[in-house]
This record gives C-alpha cells, structure tokens and sequence, in this order.
C-alpha cells in the first residue's frame, strides 16, 4: 500500500507541477527525489520478496527484521509524499474530499494501521 500510494502522490506533484513548477521548485521532497527513493525501497521489496519466495525463512532474524524495517519505510515514505503533494497542490488540497486530501487520510491509514508505524518501530527496538 505504501508503495502505490507514494508513487501516485509522486504522480500528482508532477501533474501540480505543470502549472506550478515556478513557485513549487522551492519545495522539500520533490517529485525526483521522492521517487528515487521509492525505486530504491521498491527494488528492496523485491528483493525480500523473491529471498523469502526462494526458500528463506521469514523467521530468519535478518530476513524478517528488513521486512519490518521496509515496512516501516514505506509507511515514512508514504506520510512524507502525501504531505510534500499537499504543499504542492497549494490550497486546493485543503478542500476536504480532494484527491490530495484523500492521499493524506490514506498515508495516515497506512502509518496507523496496516501495522501501526509505533508498533513496527516497537518491534525493530525489540529485535536489536
């Protein structure tokens, strides 16, 4: 979910940008630099992906902690795009029911529930 959701929150700053570029250059968390870091945990995830699909155990601590810790990464990445597309968007997001307010309600779902962000964080203190 934090991947797809940060690559549409991507999408839209670039479509914001189309207009607003000028002013939106000045912004943390450009669209660029958001979606090499999304490239990076996505390859990550691919990884992890295919190693546990290829007979790793999941139990194995190093396996399952860069699982977690991906997880977690998202859920950051997911919070910190959604909130870099509201600034983006400008005053128009703000209008409840846009589709840049809606990106944000979700990255909040995303960090509060699918797990909780805290309790993933939780789990990585508990594992060191």
């Amino acid at each position: 979910m934090g991947l797809g959701l940060t690559q549409n929150c991507i999408d839209l700053m670039r479509r914001v940008d189309n207009t607003k570029q000028h002013v939106n250059q000045y912004l943390d968390d450009r669209p660029d630099e958001l979606e090499e870091e999304l490239e990076n945990l996505r390859l990550k995830s691919y990884r992890l992906a295919e190693a546990i699909g290829h007979g790793r155990q999941l139990v194995e601590k190093e396996v399952l902690h860069e699982v977690i810790q991906s997880r977690a990464t998202a859920s950051e990445l997911s919070l910190r795009a959604s909130q870099s597309l509201m600034l983006h968007a400008g005053a128009i997001a703000y209008v409840h029911g846009s589709v840049y307010d809606r990106r944000l309600r979700e990255s909040y779902f995303v960090a509060m529930v699918t797990p909780a962000l805290k309790h993933l964080r939780k789990v990585l203190a508990s594992m060191s």
